[in-house]
């Protein structure tokens, strides 16, 4: 499913584990080394060669939500 391992073509340097299958492939995530991100996401990171930068995502979920039943502005 993932592994752990340093990509060429990661976005940047870094424990990121490369999604292989799903509606997430070829993107990256830190998956469960760091706390917020196990509580608050998954978010995911791919290189935009067309733009030059990293493109971030999510799902936003419950968790995600503020006291208005909003996506909280932290998560973005």
């Amino acid at each position: 499913m993932s592994q752990t391992i340093l990509h060429a073509d990661a976005p940047f340097r870094g424990r990121l584990q490369r999604i292989d299958e799903g509606e997430w492939a070829d993107w990256y995530t830190w998956g469960s080394i760091d706390p917020f991100e196990t509580m608050a996401g998954p978010f995911y990171l791919r290189r935009d060669d067309a733009r030059g930068g990293i493109l971030c995502g999510f799902r936003p979920g419950l968790q995600n939500r503020n006291g208005h039943g909003m996506i909280h502005g932290g998560s973005l």
